[in-house]
């Protein structure tokens, strides 16, 4: 046990410090996440393969929806990245996250679908 783990649905990410709550939820800020085709080499701690599920536009940015294995995340992109990356609904990509820009909440979530976590 060290606390710089949450489990989310079987799935671990990589936490920037040791958690200070044992179970809660977690959340990330859309435009911490980054989008790619391929893993990337950086000195990112969580990549993560998943299949988009909406693509919304907001005005300059797009709000991709990603489901990785069961855990869903949101991510904001520019129109530019959205053609690089040529996705679109059912395409997968690689989520991708520094440990510290997931930021850990004591409590049951705000929303049904939000998943909870817990540390090891």
């Amino acid at each position: 046990f060290s606390g710089t783990a949450a489990i989310i649905d079987g799935l671990a990410l990589e936490l920037g410090r040791p958690s200070s709550v044992d179970t809660g939820y977690i959340a990330i800020r859309p435009e911490d996440i980054v989008l790619s085709r391929e893993p990337l080499v950086s000195s990112i701690r969580n990549s993560l393969k998943g299949t988009v599920k909406a693509i919304r536009p907001l005005g300059f940015h797009y709000e991709i929806e990603i489901l990785v294995e069961q855990v869903p995340f949101k991510a904001l992109i520019t129109k530019q990245a959205l053609f690089d990356l040529q996705l679109h609904e059912g395409s997968e990509t690689v989520v991708s996250f520094k440990a510290t820009a997931v930021h850990q909440l004591p409590g049951s979530p705000p929303e049904k679908n939000h998943p909870s976590f817990s540390i090891v």
